[in-house]
């Protein structure tokens, strides 16, 4: 039996079977890539876990993030960089890298 993915005023998004019954009972159809509501409290869960154990170069002093950045992998470099860009903007770590 093939799925949808449909809202329901009153239980969200879900795949649903897709059938008459359910079309006649309130669900209506959705774009495939809106998250269930399932999908969207486990995005939301792991996006604060990855706020809350993120290095946040703007909490550390200019040594310290220049030392992190010295042994971070070239994505949490790129991260951290535009971070403290956007931020601070410390000349001393920005050109760490240099």
């Amino acid at each position: 039996m093939a799925l949808m993915r449909a809202k329901h005023d009153v239980f969200g998004v879900a795949d649903v079977p897709d059938t008459d019954y359910y079309r006649e009972t309130g669900w209506v159809e959705v774009d495939p890539s809106t998250p269930t509501d399932v999908e969207a409290a486990r995005q939301a869960e792991a996006d604060a876990f990855v706020a809350a154990t993120s290095f946040v170069p703007a909490e550390h002093p200019a040594a310290e993030v220049v030392d992190y950045i010295a042994t971070a992998d070239e994505d949490e470099k790129a991260r951290v960089l535009a971070d403290e860009k956007a931020t601070k903007a410390r000349k001393t770590v920005l050109n760490a890298d240099a």
